[in-house]
């Protein structure tokens, strides 16, 4: 029983320490749908991360005894204001990947023919399973209408137990990140077509 307590906190200890994945490399993986010769421009506006806690307490088995310890949580786990661009970053070499447009760049003000925007209204992480709330304002326009649309996007949502015990805080990110352009995407992708 010793035994398993002191795995299941060596565990728990070793549960942040993890390579970080580049988050502007996620893709989705789906195979083109819609495509068209527009070029498009893309604009990011962050918020300030926040933590749902400061700090963390963890149960260590030490000669006999269950101590707790407590440690701050590192911010850095936060979903940051460049987590952020590096997530539109993603989505624009994915629109790319997928030929929604001929051309995305960052918005300069020059002439593209679709504006993206994409405002980061709060983004949210619990320690707890390395969970994710991302909260998120698409905005489309250059066409013959505008569109917008809120998404709120919880990097758990859909994971089985052992998936979300088993998820590192960099899986938590990347997987907020994927959820979202799967949503985002199928939006843009269909905004298009409608300008056709």
């Amino acid at each position: 029983m010793k035994a398993l307590i002191l795995s299941c906190a060596l565990a728990a200890a070793l549960s942040g320490c993890a390579t970080p994945i580049p988050l502007d490399t996620i893709s989705t993986g789906a195979a083109p749908a819609a495509t068209s010769d527009r070029t498009a421009s893309i604009r990011t506006k962050t918020v300030a991360s926040r933590a749902q806690q400061t700090s963390k307490t963890n149960y260590f088995l030490i000669g006999g005894t269950v101590a707790p310890i407590s440690a701050q949580i590192d911010p850095e786990l936060s979903f940051t204001e460049a987590d952020q661009e590096n997530c539109a970053a993603a989505l624009r070499a994915e629109l790319e990947r997928l030929r929604v447009f001929k051309s995305i760049g960052p918005d300069t003000g020059q002439g593209s023919d679709i504006s993206i925007r994409l405002e980061f209204l709060g983004t949210y992480y619990r320690n707890v399973n390395q969970e994710y709330w991302l909260d998120v304002l698409l905005s489309l326009s250059g066409g013959q209408q505008d569109f917008s649309r809120r998404y709120r996007v919880n990097s758990n949502e859909g994971e089985s137990l052992w998936k979300k015990l088993n998820t590192n805080a960099y899986e938590g990110k990347a997987s907020a990140v994927r959820k979202l352009m799967e949503q985002v995407i199928p939006d843009v992708q269909a905004y298009v077509a409608r300008q056709d």
